[in-house]
């Protein structure tokens, strides 16, 4: 369809009467919407393009005759282009989508040259949107079951309803979503191809009436917020431009010539006799009488966190608006990465516990103190931390190999707190001079720490030179432990033991002593 003024004088007006309003942004979105329109003059066209002079001062009609290689069509296709589910998720033709007629460019000339420069706007964002075809599609996949135990159930447009506005409430709220493909995406398909107007239909209106319908759609599409492609779709919709109005859910009975929402089923059966095809097979378990369907949803990011969030969001909404007895399913391999990482993480976080629990306990029980378990598992505690700041920091991900590198930082830290600790009680029972002990157990087990650290850190480090990331990551993950868990060893612990020099260092000559000068 395409707009014939016949006396363009007038709306040229209008358009220029309208111009303080759009440079304050008040009808700027509706007005780029009006040329992203293909309005053509009535004036016959000369052959070096200039349209013959037109003295008619008559507002005149617009006439929605047969659709040109306009504009619209464009962006139309564009966006059909750009939501058509990949080639993984089969395809369907619905026949000639484009049975209206192309015009010779010369025929298609603009008449509101004044916002020109929005439609090469508008043409420039959708050339570069189909070049970035990773920022459309996504790579990474999530799928939706919805179902219920009886067959022929999923024909309910009661529950094709809630499933497509769920489809929508997901893409409208995550841009993470790139694409999403459903069993409901062929019904309302195959009910716009149904209810499209025929190609010679055609409507005549008011030039009132038309813009009053631009600001209706300018509304419709969210005011201020409206996007030119948003008002574009509700003009379709308000003139049934190719069946726009009914790319929907059969839902309403007064929109559709049957007595109630059982025939409204009925139809949509008569649909899937049409649609049967082993392309759209994978959307439902039985291509006539379904009881289940799937929406296949493409993630433009691996971040398990982000598809935790969309499949909660999901869950919740198929809780507060699916009908009594339908079940909502997530699964595919996004789903199973976000189970992954939660096993991963839920496993790490118990391992550690329990791990820095044994150490407190054998600790404890080898010193007969609570404290000193307190103390051995402090510099552990913080070698592990560093551990996963080093991994935050540096992007590295936690997953099924570089979460043993905490579990390596235990068993490699508790050595030389114990052989620290061990030294330090020993010369502590021989003498009181805190100084002087502290010295002499950087001599002896010090050096034995520092070389044992040095030599088994520089073996991992040499891990950096494969050609596989993940052994990368473990060399360098576990050479910072190495360090790390050793310097901690002989800075925490010796600082702690000479700041409150705890009894359980001491040996019993000099415990008794102690308390001997208490009782004087």
């Amino acid at each position: 369809m395409y707009f014939i003024v016949e006396g363009t004088s007038p709306l040229k007006q209008a358009v220029e009467a309208m111009q303080a309003d759009v440079e304050k942004g008040k009808y700027g979105k509706v007005l780029t919407a009006l040329e992203s329109l293909p309005l053509q003059t009535s004036a016959p066209v000369e052959s070096d393009g200039t349209a013959q002079e037109d003295n008619s001062e008559d507002w005149g009609d617009f006439d929605f005759g047969e659709s040109t290689d306009s504009s619209v069509t464009q962006t139309v296709a564009q966006t059909a282009e750009s939501t058509e589910t990949d080639g993984d998720w089969g395809e369907f033709d619905f026949g000639d989508e484009s049975a209206q007629t192309a015009e010779t460019e010369e025929n298609s000339k603009y008449d509101l040259n004044t916002l020109q420069g929005a439609v090469d706007n508008l043409k420039e964002i959708c050339s570069t949107k189909a070049g970035k075809q990773a920022l459309l599609d996504g790579y990474n996949a999530l799928t939706v079951v919805v179902n219920k135990d009886f067959k022929g159930c999923m024909t309910n447009p009661e529950i094709l309803k809630a499933v497509d506005g769920m489809n929508e409430y997901l893409l409208n709220k995550y841009q993470g979503i790139g694409k999403l493909a459903s069993f409901t995406t062929f019904i309302k398909r195959i009910n716009q191809v149904m209810n499209a107007p025929a190609v010679n239909d055609s409507q005549t209106l008011t030039t009132e009436r038309a813009l009053k319908m631009l600001n209706d759609a300018y509304t419709l599409a969210g005011g201020k917020n409206a996007s030119v492609n948003d008002i574009v779709v509700q003009l379709e919709k308000s003139l049934n431009y190719n069946g726009a109005a009914y790319n929907e859910i059969p839902y309403d009975v007064e929109k559709y010539p049957v007595a109630d929402r059982e025939e409204l089923s009925n139809l949509i059966t008569q649909y899937l006799y049409l649609l049967s095809s082993d392309a759209i097979e994978q959307f439902a378990d039985d291509m006539t009488n379904p009881s289940a369907i799937r929406t296949q949803v493409q993630l433009r990011t691996h971040s398990s966190e982000d598809t935790g969030i969309i499949i909660a969001d999901a869950a919740q909404y198929a809780k507060e608006h699916f009908p009594e007895g339908y079940t909502f399913k997530a699964t595919g391999n996004g789903e199973m990465e976000h189970t992954m990482t939660r096993m991963v993480v839920s496993s790490q976080l118990i391992s550690i516990v329990f791990s820095l629990v044994m150490v407190f306990l054998i600790i404890s029980l080898s010193f007969k103190s609570g404290w000193a378990g307190l103390i051995g598992a402090i510099p552990l505690g913080l070698t592990i931390m560093l551990n996963f700041m080093v991994m935050g920091f540096a992007g590295i991900r936690l997953d099924l190999v570089t979460s043993i590198v905490s579990s390596v930082a235990i068993g490699v830290g508790i050595d030389y707190t114990i052989h620290f600790m061990e030294t330090y009680r020993a010369l502590r029972m021989q003498s009181s001079d805190l100084e002087a002990i502290t010295k002499e157990t950087f001599k002896t087990s010090g050096k034995g720490i520092i070389t044992n650290a040095i030599a088994v850190g520089l073996g991992f480090v040499v891990l950096i030179l494969s050609k596989f990331i993940i052994l990368r990551y473990i060399g360098v993950l576990v050479a910072i432990v190495m360090f790390t868990s050793s310097a901690l060893a002989m800075t925490i612990i010796p600082g702690v033991l000479n700041t409150f020099d705890p009894k359980f260092m001491w040996s019993k000559e000099q415990r008794a002593e102690y308390d001997a000068k208490l009782n004087r």
